[in-house]
């Protein structure tokens, strides 16, 4: 947990595994800012802690969400112990090593003004030491209004080092961004429009 005057979770980046990322765009924008608030928050203890917490008012803030009505950040959390990260990891040769799949929150509770989490303890190993990852600024994230938008830099920045995310299918893309399923976005020229 952050405490109050050490380093702020505003400044911090967060070391996001592309398992987290890759959740097929089923992220909303508050489910999506939620899960990356959360995770920096516990980062420093994930391996040593089974549950983390932060104060509501600093998780608000750093969403950039100002309303009183919890009921959304309630929906947020629910959906967040709900949705599944999967990693499929290989070796040097392309044989898979390591397949796995976890809820990326195994549990939340809203009591007195705090906001208590956990991670699936294997889920908690991969996230806290991740072989790829994306390196996504929190300042940067409270900017986006697009649930979309955010999908795609999340997706995007993890290939900035290499120059280049390569050529992705357009099912890949549509998936990532969450708009995989849409009879309306198949036409590229709706998925141009309303979401690129």
């Amino acid at each position: 947990m952050i405490q109050p005057g050490k380093t702020s979770l505003e400044t911090r980046k967060l070391k996001k595994h592309v398992a987290a990322i890759h959740t097929d765009g089923q992220l909303s924008l508050l489910q999506r800012k939620l899960s990356n608030v959360l995770l920096v928050n516990a980062y420093d203890s994930l391996l040593t802690k089974t549950e983390h917490e932060i104060d509501e008012k600093t998780l608000c803030v750093m969403l950039g969400y100002d309303s009183n009505d919890r009921l959304p950040l309630k929906r947020a959390l629910k959906a967040l112990a709900a949705i599944q990260a999967e990693w499929d990891i290989l070796d040097d040769d392309g044989g898979e090593v390591e397949w796995g799949v976890a809820s990326l929150l195994s549990h939340a509770v809203l009591s007195k003004g705090r906001c208590r989490y956990g991670y699936a303890p294997a889920l908690a190993e991969k996230l806290y030491n991740p072989a790829i990852y994306a390196s996504i600024n929190m300042k940067v994230q409270r900017r986006f209004k697009s649930g979309h938008a955010l999908a795609l830099y999340e997706n995007c920045y993890r290939f900035k080092n290499v120059g280049s995310t390569g050529w992705w299918p357009i099912q890949t893309f549509r998936r990532l961004l969450g708009v995989g399923e849409s009879d309306y976005y198949k036409a590229f020229k709706h998925l141009n429009a309303k979401i690129i």
